[in-house]
């Protein structure tokens, strides 16, 4: 086994030990860009369920950050179906409170 797949591995290990109850292809992915300050740059969303699983948002020039309104259409350019979306899992380096929750609050909050 590659250092890469025992790393995945390990991470699939301690996120069931902690969330026995997450289903992978019930959540939604999410990887914010930017200086974490609240500016992000570009958030790309993977749904996994998707035909067209990814989506990419990418900063509004006028506003000097990523469009909220955009946001909202996140969601149907990947047809999700809100019943079948059940969590949003930021990516992380793996810290108990990840920076990246609270920017994706942020982001979400505008």
């Amino acid at each position: 086994m590659t250092d890469t797949q025992e790393s995945r591995m390990d991470f699939t290990e301690t996120l069931f030990e902690y969330h026995p109850e997450f289903q992978p292809g019930e959540s939604l992915y999410l990887d914010p860009e930017g200086s974490g300050d609240g500016n992000e740059e570009i958030c790309s969303f993977y749904w996994p369920k998707a035909a067209k699983p990814f989506e990419w948002e990418v900063r509004d020039p006028e506003l000097d950050m990523i469009n909220p309104f955009k946001l909202v259409l996140v969601p149907h350019h990947l047809g999700i179906d809100p019943d079948q979306l059940k969590w949003i899992t930021v990516f992380s380096p793996g810290m108990e409170e990840p920076k990246e929750r609270a920017r994706f609050e942020n982001l979400f909050a505008n």
